[in-house]
């Protein structure tokens, strides 16, 4: 699923420099955010799939929402970022209360690591609205891809 998401991500970003590709997916994505019906439908679908990824792995919500917001919503990278991670704050929360209920959480670690990040998300967020799009496009596809290998390799 990593894979998939950073293969689609790069030719996403490969294929956007190309001005008719560009026309195709605004039209796909100019679709779906016009008609209600067909943006909230594919937003629970995705929604559902993600969420059972995620509950069932702990893949990162970025991972599998980042590549639907950019190529499906067309959303601005710095968007799609602030997006996902709303969307993966409540898939979280909702995963850790079940897997806490059942007992099967390192809460100390989970608390500790969970401080530590706060001052990184502090200025990750203030540093994702400075970087140009087509080079936090990169940044997020580059850190995905290194994070696949990682498990691979474990």
């Amino acid at each position: 699923v990593i894979l998939f998401s950073v293969v689609m991500m790069a030719l996403n970003l490969i294929t956007r420099a190309r001005p008719s590709v560009v026309k195709k997916e605004r039209i796909l994505a100019d679709h779906i955010n016009e008609n209600k019906r067909v943006r909230t439908g594919l937003s629970v679908l995705l929604g559902i799939v993600c969420g059972a990824l995620i509950g069932a792995t702990s893949i990162g919500g970025g991972v599998l929402i980042v590549p639907a917001l950019i190529i499906l919503f067309a959303l601005p990278a710095s968007r799609t970022v602030g997006s996902s991670i709303f969307i993966a704050f409540i898939l979280t929360l909702s995963s850790s209360l079940i897997y806490g209920i059942r007992g099967e959480q390192d809460i100390i670690t989970a608390v500790v690591m969970a401080g530590g990040a706060l001052p990184g998300v502090y200025h990750g967020s203030r540093l994702s609205v400075r970087v140009p799009e087509k080079l936090l496009q990169g940044i997020v596809i580059t850190l995905i891809l290194i994070a696949a290998v990682l498990m691979i390799c474990k």
